[in-house]
């Protein structure tokens, strides 16, 4: 899956189709992060397919951070140094162990969909949403908002500084050849806005 998802947008970057800064993001379960050499997996699917590093975001959910707090510090440590970039997956969920997040060397961290579904109804997810950010930024991290699905919600999270959003407002997941033509469609300098445009 990792192979396919940079060939598609190798494919792309080389065709035009896609701007430079357009990325591909893919999640790792804890199946998959508990393999060994999968930092040097990843890096041969990266010369494989000649997808510079920096295009490729690894997801990981906060879960398998916590859970497996033993060896995530040294894979996503050796997963960065590829120059790709981390997000921890799913934040807020459950466990927010907020220590590891001074350790780890990732870039994102995205606001799990429950929290966005109670924007503009319920004042404790906005309160959440608002110091995940806010915590973000001391950490100089970027953050996805998930689950957008509402005009509503997308200003929410302008409003409060969210650097991307993804979710139905934006696309519903397509095959390589709709999303090629979406692509083809919407090219050109308004292809990279925050939240009101980005559905990747």
């Amino acid at each position: 899956m990792l192979g396919a998802a940079c060939r598609q947008l190798k494919a792309w970057r080389d065709s035009g189709v896609a701007a430079s800064e357009l990325t591909v993001g893919v999640n790792l379960s804890a199946r998959e992060f508990r393999v060994p050499g999968i930092v040097e997996a990843v890096s041969e699917v990266l010369d494989a397919t000649g997808l510079p590093a920096e295009c490729l975001k690894l997801e990981i959910t906060e879960s398998v951070m916590v859970i497996e707090s033993d060896m995530s510090e040294s894979i996503v440590a050796g997963l960065s140094r590829l120059g790709g970039r981390i997000v921890i997956d799913d934040f807020g969920v459950g466990y927010s162990a907020l220590g590891y997040l001074r350790r780890l060397s990732a870039d994102t961290l995205k606001i799990d969909r429950k929290f966005v579904a109670g924007l503009g109804r319920s004042r404790e997810d906005a309160a959440i949403v608002t110091a995940t950010i806010a915590m973000a930024r001391a950490l100089d991290l970027s953050v996805t908002a998930e689950g957008i699905e509402t005009e509503e919600q997308a200003r929410i999270l302008r409003e409060l500084g969210c650097d991307r959003g993804q979710g139905y407002l934006f696309a519903r997941p397509m095959p390589p050849e709709d999303l090629h033509a979406l692509l083809v469609a919407t090219a050109g300098p308004s292809r990279t806005r925050p939240v009101s445009r980005a559905g990747r």
